[in-house]
């Protein structure tokens, strides 16, 4: 259920009303559901990929009630909008958009402002503030605040045919990871991924108990050597892609990707992931096996224990 309350600015020649949607699981569980997204979007950014940019999934919170998007409407027309993406505990990513014709009116500042309460509210530390190479206004709001670039990710598309080799998975099987896989998928995340144990739980278990996200899990001669999510909507995301640090090195990151995208290509989805710019293993990896670049995200981070 939303809640909602009244809000009029003097610093706007207008009248609007600013309201706070709490998406609740089940109920309000992504960007498509905001009320007014499909309208905004076609002014905003016409032609834009509609989850390219505005992360927004309650499906995937740490915290159950935590806001997921704060908007400012004019009458029923949405104006301006920032989402978080919250799967992880201490820090959430930070998106914005507003309609060209209402920007530098200080619409984002009272978003930003209010998400940064929500964030100390539930016990974050920091926020990354995202910024899109697709969204080319002339106007940086990460700049307009005095943020440097901590890092850049980098969205690929799959492209079949693409591919500049073939793999042969060899003695690599790849089944789908079950409820009953939960111990396995937390001892190889814990050893791909390693860091904090409840964010990894908590990843692992929203994606086994939503029907829209599937794990698999990549066997060599019939021993676990890596994992692999996929998160279902218009497209397929992939997502937490691994191989076990003592098998990296031998191919089977190549033969495991192939494999899944063999098991997803059937199922006509265009299949995207991304990965950290300066991880330049990763990245010859994807684009070996068909992936091209889509657009950049460059992330900036923003502490928020220090600003109390």
């Amino acid at each position: 259920m939303a809640t909602c309350k009244g809000f009029f600015s003097d610093e706007v020649p207008i009248s609007r009303y600013y309201e706070t949607m709490r998406m609740k699981k089940g109920s309000v569980n992504q960007l498509s559901d905001i009320p007014g997204i499909g309208d905004f979007l076609d002014i905003a950014v016409p032609g834009m990929d509609r989850n390219a940019y505005l992360q927004c999934d309650s499906r995937m919170d740490f915290h159950d009630g935590i806001a997921n998007y704060f908007a400012w409407y004019q009458g029923r027309k949405l104006i301006s909008l920032l989402t978080m993406f919250t799967p992880w505990e201490k820090t959430a990513e930070v998106s914005a958009m507003t309609l060209p014709d209402h920007r530098r009116e200080g619409l984002f500042g009272r978003l930003y402002e209010t998400a940064k309460e929500e964030l100390l509210r539930f016990g974050y530390e920091s926020l990354l503030l995202v910024e899109s190479s697709l969204i080319t206004t002339g106007f940086s709001l990460p700049g307009s605040l005095g943020l440097k670039k901590e890092h850049s990710e980098y969205q690929l598309v799959y492209e079949k045919g693409a591919s500049a080799v073939s793999a042969d998975p060899g003695t690599l099987t790849v089944r789908r990871g079950e409820p009953a896989d939960r111990e396995l998928l937390l001892d190889l995340n814990q050893k791909i991924f390693p860091g904090d144990a409840a964010t990894s739980a908590h990843i692992i278990d929203t994606t086994l108990a939503d029907e829209t996200r599937e794990f698999y899990l990549c066997f060599a001669n019939g021993t676990p050597v890596g994992i692999c999510a996929a998160a279902f909507a218009d497209k397929v995301y992939l997502y937490s892609i691994g191989i076990s640090p003592e098998r990296q090195g031998q191919g089977y990151g190549k033969g495991f990707l192939h494999l899944v995208l063999d098991l997803l290509s059937p199922r006509g989805f265009v299949i995207s992931l991304e990965a950290d710019s300066d991880n330049e293993r990763a990245l010859r990896l994807y684009r070996g096996a068909g992936f091209v670049d889509a657009l950049e995200y460059r992330f900036y981070r923003v502490p928020l224990k220090e600003e109390q």
